[in-house]
């Protein structure tokens, strides 16, 4: 099975600590066959000052010069889409110059504006975990991308009982297998309070009895001990919970 992990965030996001050339020489060293580098480009004005640090064009040529300089491994040009239904316009023009060799789009906001990516008190109520969720199947439903990105980050620190949101989840799935869009299954939630896989183990079981098997493996690493950290441990639960799973990778552009 090939050992990838298409979900990094390299020092061209502010969030992230990553030397790219660190990060790749240690994923040679770790036998990977290929990696996804996939900086944050979002539009939220309170995003914009705190994760964007490039230009995209600008992005695309240090990333070509990587690939070219690290031939031993496939190093994937990617990009993280917050909110991507919110702002398909915009992204379309910054994609103009070059569509990214994948996708993933995440939620890390509620309806509001309010933060769920963070740590943050109190928990979400029912009606706050819905509006999540349904965010999430707006956005598979109206955008086009290649990975629903840690569906359920905001239980990265906090358990949650989301059963009042199974309906929404399903609705979710049917909408992913559908239209060929793969399931991260997001490990970051190892290195943070809750210790589970991001979505939950059960919620992802959920996904298999529906007839998912298209998943992304992503330690959403802002830091470089993290990464291959727990890569492992994951896909033997993965394995667990979905024996037929099929990696996602995009097609070869060299």
């Amino acid at each position: 099975m090939l050992k990838t992990d298409l979900h990094i965030h390299s020092f061209y996001s502010t969030d992230s600590k990553i030397n790219p050339d660190e990060l790749i020489e240690k994923a040679i060293k770790g036998n990977y066959d290929a990696i996804g580098i996939t900086d944050h480009f979002d539009i939220i004005a309170s995003e914009l000052s705190t994760h964007n640090v490039i230009t995209f064009e600008n992005y695309c040529n240090i990333m070509d010069k990587l690939k070219a300089k690290y031939p031993q491994i496939r190093l994937i040009q990617g990009a993280e889409v917050g909110e991507y239904h919110w702002f398909k316009a915009e992204m379309d023009k910054i994609f103009s110059f070059r569509v990214p060799e994948f996708i993933i789009a995440s939620i890390h906001f509620l309806s509001d504006r309010f933060n769920i990516s963070v740590q943050f008190e109190p928990m979400l109520t029912d009606e706050q975990q819905r509006d999540y969720y349904k965010l999430n199947l707006d956005m598979v439903e109206e955008a086009e991308f290649d990975v629903l990105g840690h569906l359920g980050i905001f239980k990265r620190y906090t358990v949650h009982d989301s059963s009042c949101c199974v309906d929404l989840m399903k609705d979710i799935f049917r909408t992913i297998i559908a239209k060929g869009i793969a399931l991260e299954i997001n490990y970051s939630g190892y290195n943070k309070p809750v210790n589970r896989l991001i979505p939950y183990p059960e919620e992802i079981a959920l996904y298999a009895e529906m007839g998912g098997k298209l998943i992304s493996i992503g330690s959403d690493s802002h830091q470089l001990v993290h990464f291959d950290s727990q890569h492992k441990r994951a896909l033997q639960e993965i394995e667990n919970l979905i024996p037929d799973y099929k990696i996602f990778l995009p097609k070869e552009t060299r």
